[in-house]
């Protein structure tokens, strides 16, 4: 079990917040939200399900206490469906390496 804070602010390289589609920041929790709720039709409904369970647990951000699959199931979806931008940063906060801007 691991502790992650969700609303840890995405930057770009040179500095400053990485922006979503709406002109927000763009957090931690909103990365694993948009790339959990992924629509893939490979999928079967038991996997779809377990990812929706999932975004919900981190959809508000702040901490969230995760086990080892949770973690290893947002990895998968956040470097399959989102830029290497987020994808490095996103790892390095659910591996606990990184510091980022709180929000």
């Amino acid at each position: 079990m691991a502790k992650i804070n969700f609303s840890v602010v995405l930057t770009k390289l040179e500095g400053g917040p990485l922006k979503d589609d709406k002109n927000e920041d763009l957090t931690l929790a909103s990365a694993a939200k948009q790339a959990l709720l992924v629509l893939d039709e490979k999928q079967t409904g038991e996997k779809k399900y377990e990812h929706y369970c999932l975004a919900t647990k981190v959809a508000g951000g702040g901490e969230v206490t995760l086990k080892s699959e949770e973690i290893t199931m947002i990895k998968e979806v956040i470097g399959k469906y989102m830029y290497p931008i987020v994808v490095g940063q996103a790892w390095d906060l659910l591996e606990g390496k990184a510091s980022a801007q709180k929000k």
